[in-house]
């Protein structure tokens, strides 16, 4: 499961790095473009937007996967093992439950644009095609966070 999780992972980063330069792509050109006629591209705010979720949701399988979540460790040097090791385990659940809950709010809307074909304005990019990425990275999220289950945190 592990070695699966571990593969997925690789290929939602991928797509995340895409997403990353994409990004960066679209606001150099956005700025030269405002800068040489004076307009920017109309299609910018939707293009970011778009990798944005990519870049986000597909990233946190991989973050948790690695214990690399944000956190300060200052108690580990002055509590004992066994109270660092019960926060480790409280801080799994708490993220458990937090993306448990993304997703549960996360339904309805999702299913509400799927169903009534929204699409962005200026792109003509479907809502599912932001959704997806969304829920696949959220529900794998979740065995990757019980997987990192408190470790210790693993460098790339």
């Amino acid at each position: 499961m592990l070695r699966f999780l571990s593969r997925l992972s690789t290929v939602f980063m991928a797509i995340s790095g895409l997403s990353i330069v994409t990004i960066i792509v679209m606001s150099i050109t956005d700025a030269l473009t405002e800068a040489i006629t004076g307009r920017g591209l109309a299609i910018s705010y939707d293009v970011v937007e778009i990798a944005m979720a990519y870049t986000i949701f597909l990233g946190l399988p991989e973050v948790f996967l690695r214990n690399a979540n944000i956190r300060v460790d200052v108690s580990d040097y002055f509590l004992p093992r066994r109270v660092t090791r019960v926060l480790e385990v409280t801080g799994t659940l708490l993220i458990l439950g937090f993306v448990m809950l993304l997703l549960a709010a996360m339904v309805m809307p999702a299913y509400d644009s799927t169903r009534f074909g929204d699409y962005k304005y200026e792109t003509g990019f479907p809502y599912w095609g932001i959704w997806l990425p969304i829920f696949a990275g959220l529900i794998a999220a979740i065995p990757s966070a019980l997987a990192a289950g408190g470790r210790k945190h693993v460098e790339p």
